[in-house]
């Protein structure tokens, strides 16, 4: 699927924070709002964190959120970096 474009691309987003061992998800993007489209993801540590993995997506599809240059132990979906 191709990326949506988004006008606020990297106006808002998650960068250089580590997260190891939380009970659940380590980073997670929501899909419940406008307000969850349009974020970048990168440079982040997560790893050995519980519920559907380290870095989790729940649009499942890549496309609303950037995720690059990450490093992670489990993703989900597979499409994040």
């Amino acid at each position: 699927m191709p990326r949506r474009w988004c006008p606020q691309w990297g106006a808002h987003g998650v960068r250089n924070n580590v997260v190891i061992g939380n009970g659940n998800e380590g980073i997670r993007a929501d899909n419940n709002s406008p307000e969850s489209i349009g974020h970048v993801i990168t440079g982040n540590t997560a790893q050995s964190n519980g519920g559907a993995g380290d870095l989790v997506e729940l649009w499942g599809d890549c496309a609303h959120n950037r995720w690059f240059g990450n490093t992670f132990g489990r993703k989900n979906p597979s499409c994040i970096q």
